[in-house]
């Protein structure tokens, strides 16, 4: 059990290092609604979407998850001038395992937990009688860069100049399985 949950935690740390990395800046821009992301996800979004223009994209992320488990991963990106000004996540777990529910639930409590001080970061957590729900959003205007590194470190070279490119952002997150739509705003 305690390996099992070493796997989780570890599963849990990788994914926040890598989408919570990239947040955004509140620019009189709403936070997209999560609740339906359905649709057709192309190959590489980046070539029918302005790469410095200004817009949405809806993404998900697959992952190979342990015998029952079931996760689902959605996350809204806003960005204007080809930088991210908003990252919104929504992470579901499901099991009839409660054991592993509440795995998954300390592993997110400990993320909410290391970016608790970070202005910006908006986290919550729900749970019910099946399912883990981590809904963070990210508003990359309020946030202390310094603070964040410190956090997630800059190995690979996502911020510059304390802001969060969106090409560099898609090309980091793809090789993790991301993939994303444009969405016309």
């Amino acid at each position: 059990m305690k390996m099992k949950r070493n796997k989780i935690v570890l599963f849990l740390v990788l994914l926040s290092v890598v989408f919570l990395v990239t947040g955004c800046k509140k620019d009189n821009t709403d936070v997209i609604n999560m609740s339906n992301t359905e649709g057709t996800v192309s190959d590489n979004p980046l070539n029918n979407v302005d790469a410095n223009g200004s817009g949405n994209l809806l993404c998900t992320r697959s992952a190979e998850m342990p015998t029952g488990i079931e996760g689902e991963f959605k996350y809204s990106i806003n960005y204007k001038d080809g930088v991210i000004k908003i990252i919104h996540s929504m992470e579901k777990v499901t099991s009839n395992d409660k054991s592993i529910l509440e795995d998954y639930e300390k592993s997110y409590n400990t993320i909410k937990e290391r970016y608790s001080d970070v202005k910006g970061y908006n986290i919550n957590i729900t749970k019910d009688k099946n399912s883990v729900t981590y809904d963070s959003v990210q508003y990359y205007d309020q946030i202390n860069f310094d603070e964040l590194i410190k956090i997630e470190g800059n190995e690979n070279k996502l911020y510059d100049d304390n802001e969060l490119k969106l090409k560099d952002w898609y090309n980091f997150t793809k090789q993790f399985g991301m993939t994303c739509e444009g969405v016309v705003s």
